[in-house]
Formats: C-alpha cells, sequence, structure tokens
C-alpha cells in the first residue's frame, strides 16, 4: 500500500490522471521476507490498487519490462507466461525491453521473435545517439509508441517514418540531459516543429532525481525553447495516446479542459514562474490555446 500511496501523492502533486508504469513484474518481496512475491499475486495487488484508484479519479495501465541484457530465451518465458495470464488482460497493455543500449542487446538481435507474443512492444529506443537501428527495429515492428526516441533527428527518412504513421515519442529530458545523451537543449522542440507527436515523462524516479513532472515543463519553457501551446499539446497527446479506453480519455481530456477554462481568469504576470507551476488548477494557464494576451517569456 505504501507504493501505491507514494504513487498517488506524486500523481496529485502534479495533478496527473493516468499513468503508464514500465514495471519488471516478479520484482516485489514481502514485507520483512526475502522472499519475492509471484507475479501473479503481484497482478493481484495492481488489480486491487487500480479499483482504489478509480475511485479516486485516477488510473494506470502496465507495460510489462524486460532487460535488453538478457537473452531472448528468457524474455520468450517471461513474456509467454504474461500471455497466458488472460484475466489480467485489461490492466497490461503492452511490452518492452528496456535498459542501456550501448551494454545490452541490440533489437535487431532478436530478429522477427517479438511478433509471437499477444500484445504490442512500446519499445525503448533511441536514447543513445547511435542506436538508430533500434528505432527502425521498432518502427518495421509496427510500434506506435517508442520511449525516448529523440535521435530519430539524426535520419530524415526514420523521421519521416515516424511521422507518418504517427508514433508517440515519449520524452524524458531531465532524465536525457543528466545522463548526458542529449547535448541539444533544443532537440526537443525541433522534434515538435518538424511535426512529431511527443509526450514528457519523468525517467526511472527511483535511481533519478527526476519525479517530478513539472520540472520537466519547466526547464523545456526555460531552456528548450518550449512555448505553453506546445505544453498544452504533448499533454493533450499524453491523454489521446494513453493506453486506456476510449470512455476514460474522453472524460480526462474533458476534465483538462474544465481546468485550463477555469483558470482563464488568473493573471499570470502576478506570479512567479517557479511557483506559478505548484498552484493546483491555476497551473493550467500555462496550456492556454486561445487567449493570446499572455506573452511573458520564462526568464
Amino acid at each position: 500500500d505504501d507504493y501505491f500511496d507514494l504513487i498517488l501523492s506524486e500523481m496529485n502533486d502534479d495533478n496527473i490522471m493516468h499513468i503508464d508504469l514500465r514495471i519488471k513484474l516478479g520484482s516485489y518481496f514481502r514485507d520483512n521476507d526475502r522472499n519475492k512475491i509471484s507475479i501473479k499475486e503481484e497482478l493481484d495487488l495492481f488489480q486491487k490498487q487500480y479499483k482504489k484508484f478509480i475511485k479516486l479519479n485516477k488510473s494506470f495501465s502496465i507495460i510489462a519490462t524486460e532487460s535488453k541484457r538478457k537473452s531472448f530465451e528468457k524474455i520468450r518465458k517471461t513474456f509467454n507466461y504474461l500471455d497466458n495470464l488472460s484475466q489480467f488482460d485489461d490492466l497490461i497493455k503492452g511490452y518492452d525491453i528496456v535498459g542501456d543500449e550501448k551494454t545490452g542487446f541490440r533489437l535487431t538481435d532478436y530478429g522477427d521473435a517479438m511478433s509471437q507474443f499477444n500484445k504490442p512492444f512500446y519499445f525503448h529506443a533511441g536514447e543513445s545517439d547511435d542506436r538508430i537501428d533500434n528505432i527502425y527495429y521498432a518502427v518495421n515492428n509496427n510500434t506506435t509508441r517508442i520511449a525516448h526516441g529523440v535521435h530519430v533527428l539524426k535520419d530524415s527518412y526514420l523521421l519521416d517514418l515516424v511521422i507518418r504513421r504517427k508514433i508517440v515519442l515519449e520524452i524524458c529530458p531531465l532524465s536525457n540531459i543528466g545522463l548526458n545523451v542529449v547535448k541539444d537543449n533544443l532537440i526537443y522542440k525541433k522534434l515538435i516543429d518538424r511535426g512529431a507527436i511527443i509526450t514528457i515523462s519523468p525517467d526511472d524516479p527511483n535511481k533519478m532525481d527526476d519525479t517530478n513532472l513539472v520540472d520537466n515543463f519547466i526547464f523545456l519553457l526555460k531552456k528548450g525553447g518550449f512555448n505553453f501551446q506546445d505544453i498544452f499539446k504533448c499533454i493533450e497527446n499524453s491523454i489521446l495516446y494513453s493506453l486506456t479506453n476510449d470512455s476514460r480519455k474522453k472524460k480526462m481530456m474533458k476534465e483538462f479542459e474544465n481546468q485550463v477554462n477555469f483558470s482563464f481568469n488568473f493573471s499570470f504576470n502576478r506570479t512567479p514562474v517557479t511557483n506559478f507551476f505548484r498552484k493546483g488548477l491555476y497551473r493550467y494557464i500555462i496550456f492556454d490555446k486561445i487567449k493570446s494576451e499572455f506573452k511573458t517569456k520564462i526568464p
């Protein structure tokens, strides 16, 4: 319960309605016990918590992960097992193979083996600037979302494919900068201006000082060349392309737009930028796509 209470607390802090969780299932232990709980037990707990989230107008979906350092035989064992747990299909929406692109297997090493599983893959690819081949693999295997993918800018043909197929790029600016895998703060703005669909996320918050979504917004506004409409569009994308059902998406979009409209009477100029983002519903004025009078620049 403590784990889920922490998730809820952080969702409330950033006014987040839904999250798509990438999780290595089978990694959790019982309290005061060195024995791991089984994956099925773990998913039973997630299912129980999901009902609690819905009552609080929150929701989550799971992308089950394996490591790029593992052989395909081990990966297949995990995903085959999950494929057979059909009672959790509403919870587990897809799979991913995560980890350092420089030290782990290339996605191409797995060949066409990913097509044998029942769920779609949302690959980690293109976080490292020398792993464009991983993005090609993800695109060729019909992914609809790529975690990171920022270095697709290096290949015009590949970028055109990503844009035409409306493949979402899940970007993690503070993580990328902190890990020194991105050196150009404007790379995310360039992606938007070229027509890429992007969403903004923190990345691996238990290992990095990157727990706060709003801080990623602030970074993009201060140093990434973003304007408020760019942030608005990214949040719209995160709702429209989230791994939940259409009725839930419609409800989230309506709530988001209502909160934006609720904030129109707020004077942006009276609040310092770094505090402004933490004023509850008032923060949504930064996503104002209608009123043009707020021309204030981020210092």
